[in-house]
Formats: C-alpha cells, structure tokens, sequence
C-alpha cells in the first residue's frame, strides 16, 4: 500500500493534498489543521487494526470511507489514535 509522506514545516495551509487526495479516493486521508496559526497535516495512517473501523457505526470505513453509509457522526475522528 501506497503511504503519503509529509513536510509539516512547508504546510501553508492550502489544502491542495486534501483535495487532491479526495479526488483519489472519494474522501480525504489527510486533513490540515491550525494550531495557533501553525498548520499541520494530520494523514491517515491505515492502521491495519483500526479503531474508527471498530467504532463506525454503519460500516462505512473499511480501505476508504464509503460516503453512502458515512453518517457524519465523528467516532471515527475522536477515537483515531493519530487525530485524523
């Protein structure tokens, strides 16, 4: 599996790689965050025992997240490990 490698000290903030990572694959691995005025890319790490996948309650996460079944609860933001 392909990983996204990042230089979170070259981060504007433009979320260029979150849209073109949507585009990819349907919703985005990596999301920017600011902190401070201090941007920081926060990728999705593809744990192979996954804790959003556990918690989603409509199975809707599995390699990508199927858009379909996603009820926007964000479970799967608040128990990721990396903060994604």
């Amino acid at each position: 599996m392909k990983k996204i490698l990042s230089q979170p000290e070259l981060c504007d903030g433009c979320k260029d790689c979150e849209e073109a990572c949507e585009r990819l694959y349907e919703a985005p691995r990596i999301i920017i965050r600011e902190i401070n005025g201090v941007y920081y890319p926060i990728i999705c790490q593809q744990c192979e025992d996954a804790p959003c996948k556990a918690i989603c309650p409509t199975d809707a996460i599995n390699e990508t997240i199927d858009l379909e079944r996603c009820i926007g609860c964000g479970l799967c933001m608040v128990v990721c490990p990396f903060g994604a």
